[in-house]
């Protein structure tokens, strides 16, 4: 059961995608821009109180650049050389349905600020050619994503795919984890644990607002993993869930209504 919930942050904070950096946990986030989506990164300390906030970490790539139109975190990882953040790069395409492509991008940091790009393209799908693809969780040499699966009134569907990580930038043996028709599977987040393979995702429901459900070897575990508040800034939906531990618990960032408009909480499992 996760409790606790408490709001952490009050502006827009879409897609928390976080790594412990030392003592200070550090929160990549999305943001939007006249319409066009950014990445920044906020600190917090180990009692998740504010310390910093960056809104300067990634912007959109050049003019027909896949991620031309918006970049949204995913996961980040620290190396010993470093840090590479994984993320999604939007891209217009107005005579199609849906009128968007995804794919997916990795940009490289010595500090965890000053990222850069180490090519062009994307190392996952293509924006011009469906499918559409986005949102990665990487575990070991294994990356999960969100797959699309089709599109009706404008409103695509994703499942849930998983491959082989054969570099930072090769991707292999693509396979399908989750198959959600005609709804839409959010980024997951995936734990290998010795239940198996547990996997979250906040999950599109017919009246377009996300409830996060639990996945455990591919089978639904439980339906409505965090319910919305009866009033508040999480009313409405829960979205963008990812885990992380913190002095012997676990706790769950999670996104509420406007998918991240409203703010970023926290949950605890008890």
């Amino acid at each position: 059961m996760w409790t606790n919930r408490r709001r952490i942050f009050d502006r827009h904070c879409q897609l928390p995608t976080p790594v412990w950096v030392g003592n200070e946990l550090w929160v990549y986030y999305s943001f939007r821009i006249n319409c066009r989506s950014y990445i920044g990164r906020l600190v917090f300390d180990k009692n998740l109180r504010v310390l910093d906030e960056n809104r300067g970490i990634l912007s959109p790539g050049d003019s027909k650049m896949f991620d031309e139109n918006g970049v949204m975190p995913s996961c980040v990882l620290m190396t010993a050389i470093g840090f590479r953040l994984y993320y999604t790069g939007w891209h217009d395409r107005p005579q199609h349905n849906p009128g968007y492509g995804q794919a997916i991008g990795l940009v490289a940091s010595l500090d965890g600020v000053n990222f850069t790009r180490p090519q062009s393209q994307p190392i996952l799908g293509v924006p011009a050619v469906p499918p559409i693809v986005n949102s990665p969780c990487l575990v070991g040499d294994r990356i999960y994503f969100s797959h699309g699966t089709g599109c009706q009134n404008e409103f695509a569907s994703y499942s849930i795919y998983r491959g082989q990580l054969d570099s930072p930038i090769s991707i292999s043996n693509i396979k399908p984890v989750v198959i959600c028709h005609n709804q839409a599977m959010s980024r997951p987040c995936v734990r290998i644990t010795e239940a198996g393979e547990e996997l979250w995702s906040a999950v599109r429901r017919s009246d377009s607002k996300y409830r996060i459900r639990h996945y455990l070897n591919g089978q639904i575990d439980c339906e409505d993993v965090l319910p919305v508040s009866e009033t508040g800034w999480d009313s409405e939906m829960t979205c963008y869930p990812w885990l992380i531990e913190l002095d012997g618990r676990t706790l769950m960032l999670y996104n509420g209504n406007g998918y991240g408009a409203s703010g970023l909480g926290v949950a605890e499992l008890v």
